[in-house]
């Protein structure tokens, strides 16, 4: 019941960084810890997302490399760019995608930036399972870089960070009746979540000098 108070006062505050991680927290899968529903599941699906994991490492650092390369003129990626691009499939270079880089080159380098940033949160997370310890410092930073091009999507669209934020909360409001269960998680209202992003998030946004209380 504790809990279920707690999501109602959080969700009635004005959305700052503090009250979103409030929130986040509020509705997350894994607030309280794995309990055994969760671990019996895992028994199951974690070997498989840990094989997953480590191909997807492989793959975050080749679109790091072109990403040095396109966006950084990164020279020395030059000779791996070009067997690369020797296995891509003649219908994937298509010249009118390659026209529209130009007219999308911000939402292309903020995306770019965000999946070379998620394989390396993945590799901090293949390192645990290796030797049991989270290097927070390292954990931390890849987060900073990640929020990095989250902010480079932003202003690729326009948006302030803070009104993104307002509006996922109004989104997880549609969601969820006032804190995270699986029912809801799985069976979504999509329509009435876009929505709500439709209306601006329809919650209570602060002025950007505000962004430092944390209240």
């Amino acid at each position: 019941m504790a809990k279920k108070r707690v999501a109602k006062d959080v969700r009635k505050r004005p959305t700052t960084i503090s009250n979103y991680q409030k929130q986040a927290e509020v509705t997350s899968a894994t607030s309280d810890g794995a309990d055994e529903a969760m671990l019996l599941r895992a028994t199951e699906g974690a070997p498989v997302l840990f094989d997953v994991f480590c191909q997807l490492v492989v793959d975050c650092q080749r679109v790091d490399q072109i990403k040095r390369f396109i966006f950084y003129g990164d020279e020395n990626q030059r000779v791996d760019i070009i067997q690369m691009r020797a296995t891509v499939s003649p219908h994937k270079l298509d010249i009118q995608a390659t026209l529209r880089f130009q007219e999308f080159v911000r939402h292309i380098h903020g995306v770019t930036g965000v999946v070379t940033e998620a394989g390396e949160l993945v590799e901090s997370i293949l390192a645990v399972l290796s030797t049991g310890k989270i290097d927070g410092v390292n954990f931390s930073e890849e987060l900073g870089d990640l929020e990095w091009y989250i902010a480079e999507c932003a202003n690729a669209i326009d948006k302030p960070m803070l009104q993104i934020l307002v509006d996922n909360v109004a989104k997880l409001k549609k969601r969820y009746i006032a804190e995270f269960n699986e029912e809801e998680a799985v069976d979504r209202d999509l329509d009435a979540e876009r929505e709500a992003l439709l209306l601006e998030g329809g919650g209570v946004a602060i002025s950007s000098g505000e962004c430092n209380e944390s209240t």
